[in-house]
């Protein structure tokens, strides 16, 4: 049986109960999940967006217990 790497990508600003589910269906899919985080210059959400920092929405991800890397 081959290991299955996942990857999911998103803002994550302002993380809410989309992105927690998003995060545990993406898991449920192999047995490790990559999350790459939005860089705060490529967010197009509108004027004052990101609320949060890059750095602190990687923080975030990276204590959800789905997440196995983040970058």
């Amino acid at each position: 049986m081959a290991f299955k790497i996942i990857l999911a990508n998103g803002v994550f600003d302002i993380y809410h109960i989309g992105h927690a589910l998003y995060l545990e269906a993406a898991k449920k899919m192999g047995d490790y999940l990559v999350v790459a985080v939005t860089r705060d210059a490529c967010v197009n959400k509108g004027p004052h967006r990101p609320v949060n920092r890059q750095t602190d929405r990687l923080r975030i991800i990276e204590s959800v217990r789905y997440v196995d890397q983040a970058f």
